[in-house]
């Protein structure tokens, strides 16, 4: 029987040890198969017989918090594809001359290790609908398509094309960044939000010629809405986003948690398009954003194809989303397993570890290079 789930993800990522932890309390075997660790933290073996049968066998190096697992695909329920990555790897064991070549073997080795399992187990989500399902054009389209109203959009390094787009926008429009990034610099973390733009941001041609970006039409908003889409099911959020002059632009200004929120439902048809959207992009779970405008008329902005979530339950508890995701990554709706909820977990002798664990905590601050934060 498929008992095991296999996590592709970070060892300091709370998601992937809060489910990790959650699935174990079920009696579920899992683990965290942390690749951005390989080759220097992190070893992998892929084994085939001569009649075709493969197993992967991972093991830690160097630290004490990995997991050490064998499995086949005949025993791997589920992939739980949260944070892979094929072209990062730790190569501070490494000869300065040799990186390049280290790198381009370690990339084609991981992605052999992921194709064991895409056979014979479910994906959350599938390798397809991740190269599909993460591209943000694809996502507009696919959700016009759908029945969604999207923003007007200019996707472009163009200064030319760039200044056009905004001057249709009447001087004003929204521009926001592919992938969202934060850094440090001194004792500040700064966050690339979306912004405001006008024509007077515009007038370096190399400013935006040397990182292209999303330029939208902006709509008004009376709310936000965070969707979780769990297959046929979905948890939502509703954003009080423009109580704070902070959030107004981009919720994710809101650092403080000064905006109220609140578990909502969707318009039928809004859901049903959102299924439909998800359906063309190959994806089963994804983290929604959407706008409501003064009129009451929704509108998608972007799907993040594995966004956070749990923050969600830390603002409404009752939303209980570390046991719904639990349940749909695992495929069992069995009404005698009761998952943990988020509050459990933080008080786990786990989410202790990750906070204080002083091997850990090192190994957090050498690992922090490769770590992409977003919400």
């Amino acid at each position: 029987m498929k008992t095991h789930i296999l996590i592709f993800s970070y060892l300091i990522d709370t998601h992937a040890r809060a489910v990790r932890w959650a699935l174990r309390k079920q009696g579920f075997s899992c683990s965290i198969a942390e690749t951005v660790s390989y080759p220097s933290k992190q070893s992998a073996s892929v084994y085939m017989s001569d009649t075709g049968d493969c197993s992967v066998h991972l093991r830690p190096v160097g630290y004490v918090d990995g997991d050490d697992c064998q499995l086949t695909a005949s025993t791997v329920r589920a992939v739980w594809n949260r944070r892979p990555d094929w072209y990062r790897f730790d190569v501070s064991t490494v000869n300065a001359h040799d990186v390049g070549a280290c790198l381009r073997e370690s990339s084609a080795f991981v992605r052999s290790m992921h194709c064991v399992f895409s056979a014979g187990s479910r994906w959350v989500n599938s390798l397809e609908g991740q190269l599909v399902g993460s591209v943000k054009i694809n996502q507009l389209i696919a959700a016009a398509q759908a029945g969604l109203r999207v923003p007007e959009t200019c996707m472009s390094n163009d200064p030319d094309e760039v200044r056009s787009f905004v001057s249709d926008q009447g001087g004003k429009a929204l521009c926001k960044p592919f992938v969202q990034k934060s850094w440090k610099k001194a004792s500040k973390t700064y966050l690339q939000l979306a912004s405001i733009v006008t024509d007077s941001d515009l007038a370096s041609d190399l400013s935006i010629q040397n990182s292209p970006s999303i330029f939208q039409s902006y709509i008004e908003k009376q709310f936000e809405v965070r969707v979780v889409v769990l297959g046929d099911s979905y948890k939502a959020l509703r954003l009080n986003s423009q109580e704070n002059e902070n959030a107004m632009l981009d919720w994710r200004g809101d650092r403080f948690g000064n905006i109220t929120v609140e578990e909502c439902s969707l318009p039928t048809r809004v859901w049903r398009a959102l299924r439909d959207t998800f359906d063309s992009l190959k994806i089963e779970f994804g983290c929604v954003d959407l706008i409501v405008t003064p009129d009451g008329e929704y509108v998608f902005l972007e799907v993040n194809e594995q966004g956070q979530f749990l923050w969600m339950e830390e603002k409404v508890p009752d939303i209980r989303l570390l046991a719904a995701f639990s349940e749909f990554l695992t495929g069992l709706n069995a009404d005698d397993v009761h998952y943990p909820t988020l509050s459990d977990y933080v008080c786990s002798r786990d989410y202790d570890r990750l906070q204080r664990d002083t091997t850990l905590q090192s190994y957090r601050q050498l690992s922090l290079v490769h770590v992409e934060a977003e919400k």
